[in-house]
């Protein structure tokens, strides 16, 4: 089963508990990003990001990026097209190629 797909069918199969904002996600992902570390994870944080938001009713989607010189790729979940785990002036450094 592709990622998308599996992000999908879990929005699908789940409601909401309660009521929570996606400032309120953001924030909680934000202070694991702290405790953590977050260091060349960035898919990996997206993807918990948007199925956090999605298990919440926020409806989320993951943007893949790449630059080409020097290569590099990046991920970042935006809402309403509104970037959550990412500055803006480092996503512009990239290309969007997919977003799902």
């Amino acid at each position: 089963m592709k990622v998308h797909e599996k992000l999908d069918r879990q929005s699908r199969s789940r409601k909401p508990a309660a009521s929570i904002s996606v400032d309120q996600v953001v924030r909680a992902h934000q202070y694991a990003d702290f405790l953590l570390g977050n260091h060349d994870l960035c898919l990996e944080r997206t993807l918990a990001l948007v199925a956090t938001c999605r298990k919440n009713g926020i409806d989320a989607q993951i943007t893949i990026a790449v630059q080409l010189n020097p290569f590099a790729a990046h991920a970042w979940a935006q809402h309403r097209g509104i970037i959550l785990n990412e500055r803006l002036d480092r996503a512009r450094l990239f290309k969007p190629i997919l977003a799902f």
